[in-house]
């Protein structure tokens, strides 16, 4: 059973990102997945610098500063300065990033609802806390 748990894990993943990836294109938003995540980065960390995105996304510095660029030449977010730190930029969303979060929030819920039918409250947090366990030990 623990040998098959790679490959779970590995399907799931790849189904929820192709499922999120899809419903997203359908509602007119195409922007890779990990423009989506940096966006809600954005939306959800305050004062939020690319370093923020970096830690949270786990991705190199130079893959942020690529996504960065390329949501700021198609209108999502811009740049102010941090206001503790003036070295620092702050990003936030523009009106049309609001737009896309609205609708990739609502993809969520949707997709959210979709993976959890038939499951019970307690096999849901029951799969969050091993997901957590597994998380944790990975990442030491």
């Amino acid at each position: 059973m623990s040998d098959n748990i790679s490959e779970v894990l590995h399907k799931l993943i790849l189904t929820y990102r192709s499922s999120i990836k899809q419903a997203a294109s359908q509602s007119g938003i195409d922007l890779p997945i990990t423009h989506i995540r940096s966006l809600k980065c954005i939306k959800k960390i305050p004062d939020c610098r690319a370093t923020d995105i970096s830690h949270r996304l786990r991705l190199d510095k130079s893959q942020v500063a690529r996504i960065i660029k390329e949501l700021l030449s198609e209108g999502c977010i811009e740049k102010k300065p941090h206001p503790r730190n003036h070295r620092s930029q702050t990003l936030l969303l523009t009106r049309p990033g609001e737009e896309i979060m609205n609708a990739i929030h609502k993809i969520d819920q949707k997709m959210k609802s979709k993976m959890l039918l038939g499951l019970t409250d307690e096999q849901v947090q029951g799969f969050t806390v091993i997901a957590d366990i597994m998380i944790n030990n990975l990442s030491d």
